[in-house]
């Protein structure tokens, strides 16, 4: 579990096995513990064994397991402590899934990276990606929602877009197919 107190403190607790409170150790947390003191965060995303952080000035943090590149960090070198991750822009909106990240920078791009078995990364491929790419370039996006395997998210006109697996529907354009890279949904 994530938690950001009301002056930017991070306090992390849980399960731990994979380094995914940062508190540098792989021990479990029964109690909120504060990790990265000294950085003021104002966003957190958690995924299944990873997590992701935004600073007060708008700089991404990742750690925990990063098998299939989650981390964003273009290793697959686990961290269990906060990483900043070298990109050129400023991130505003964060989304851990399963495996895959989401995030979209001051400009309103897309950017994913990670595990990408159904396409949850947009694409158009079901190849992994160690580092963040940017995807849907002629739209700006303005929030955007991790699933297991698949990906949301809502542009600057209030459209849903959706990419990854759809065996269950869950893209929701009447069909059970999966999708490789973002299409739109229609009311």
């Amino acid at each position: 579990n994530l938690a950001i107190d009301e002056s930017g403190n991070l306090w992390v607790w849980g399960y731990n096995k994979y380094g995914t409170l940062g508190d540098g150790t792989s021990i479990s947390k029964k109690i909120p513990t504060k990790i990265k003191s000294g950085t003021k965060f104002k966003t957190i995303s958690a995924g299944y064994d990873y997590s992701l952080a935004i600073d007060e000035d708008d700089n991404l943090w990742t750690w925990g397991n990063n098998e299939y590149g989650q981390l964003g960090n273009n290793t697959k070198t686990s961290s269990n402590v906060p990483i900043k991750i070298t990109i050129e822009m400023k991130i505003k909106s964060i989304s851990a899934g399963r495996n895959h990240t989401l995030a979209i920078d001051e400009s309103g791009n897309l950017w994913t990276w990670g595990y990408n078995s159904k396409g949850q990364l947009g694409n158009g491929t079901k190849s992994a990606s160690l580092k963040p790419i940017q995807i849907e370039k002629n739209t700006k996006f303005k929030t955007v929602s991790a699933g297991q395997n698949y990906s949301l998210a809502i542009d600057e006109s209030s459209n849903l877009w959706v990419w990854g697996d759809n065996g269950n529907g869950q893209l929701g354009n009447g069909t059970t197919t999966n999708s490789l890279v973002p299409i739109q949904i229609k009311f």
